[in-house]
């Protein structure tokens, strides 16, 4: 009898737990969060503060907008509905990807994609609907994206280093 109690409980918390992550969700895709806080770009914005006035940034970049990439959110769903949700790892996760400006405003968010969903494919979905690059400027973004108009990944077969990066960033 304590079983069925404890999976009772078990279940009113899992059902409890996915519909707060559902409102939470839906608050950060609505009005007025997204309206407040995400803003897409502007075609006729000058070069951003952080790289106009950086020169070993300034002419490689100038047409740089931001940088996206996705996260994985850990997730509760029906039975069921799991088989799609699970990533490579077993884990069930929700695919979400985020745009970001240099200025660290978000520029773009995308949930609900199942978490055996690959990065290119959220995004190719983005850019079917609403998520628009304007021409001639392009986003950073991580090799698992592969290169597509407004689309920059890093370069293949070059090793990128922290110490490199670390030692750009002190002078050393």
């Amino acid at each position: 009898r304590a079983g069925i109690c404890g999976r009772r409980a078990l279940e009113l918390t899992r059902s409890r737990l996915r519909s707060s992550f559902r409102a939470v969700l839906d608050m950060i895709v609505r009005s007025p969060f997204y309206s407040a806080y995400v803003h897409l770009p502007d075609p006729d914005a000058p070069t951003p503060p952080e790289i106009a006035t950086n020169p070993r940034r300034m002419p490689f970049f100038k047409d740089c907008i931001g940088a996206l990439d996705a996260t994985q959110c850990t997730m509760f769903v029906e039975e069921g509905d799991d088989r799609k949700y699970r990533n490579h790892k077993g884990f069930l996760l929700q695919n979400v990807l985020a745009v970001a400006h240099f200025d660290m405003r978000f520029a773009y968010l995308l949930t609900g994609w199942e978490g055996s969903a690959n990065d290119a494919r959220v995004l190719r979905d983005a850019r079917v609907g609403d998520f628009k690059i304007p021409k001639g400027k392009y986003y950073l973004a991580d090799a698992g994206y592969g290169i597509h108009t407004g689309i920059l990944p890093p370069y293949r077969g070059v090793r990128y280093h922290l110490k490199e990066w670390v030692a750009a960033k002190t002078g050393l």
